[in-house]
């Protein structure tokens, strides 16, 4: 059986580039034995130990304040996975550079089969499924694109995100 593209790594106690310390990063194997940094994040977690409305909405401002992180570092990241797990409650939730949507709450012992598909899907699936675009890159504070036939320097960045958090139910 080969081995998936990427791991969960616990990170509860680790400051990533003395920034902020997310509970569980997904990262490609190998990655989870050295420093992490922002670059290396495929994917995030937040955990927190019940699930109540006020941890709910502490633990998506948590993740909305990482995917910030994740997309200045990551100027080929198109979108975002986070997960929020509150007691036995797991939602997903997609950050864009623009915004974010979330899923149903499922309880992970009543969707095991979904939570399983959930995780083989995001430890194995193709980068590009992940919202991560190849054809994008960062170098010196420019960043370049590689089109189907030219290649350009972009002076500034795409896009400038600063309300990945910003939900109308939550406010």
């Amino acid at each position: 059986m080969p081995l998936p593209r990427r791991v969960w790594a616990p990170l509860p106690n680790t400051l990533i580039e003395g920034r902020r310390k997310p509970d569980l990063v997904l990262v490609a194997p190998g990655v989870q034995y050295r420093e992490i940094k922002w670059n290396d994040i495929i994917a995030i977690c937040e955990v927190k130990y019940k699930d109540s409305a006020d941890l709910a909405k502490d633990v998506f401002s948590q993740l909305g304040d990482k995917a910030n992180f994740i997309f200045s570092h990551q100027h080929n990241r198109s979108w975002l996975v986070g997960i929020q797990l509150c007691g036995t409650n797991i939602q997903l939730v997609v950050f864009t550079r623009g915004g974010n949507a979330r899923t149903v709450t499922l309880d992970v012992y009543k969707n095991k089969k979904q939570l399983l598909n959930i995780l083989s899907y995001l430890a194995d699936a193709p980068a590009h499924d992940l919202g991560i675009d190849d054809d994008l890159w960062g170098t010196m504070g420019a960043i370049h694109w590689q089109g189907d036939r030219n290649a350009f320097e972009l002076i500034g960045p795409l896009f400038i995100s600063s309300g990945t958090t910003h939900h109308p139910y939550l406010n």
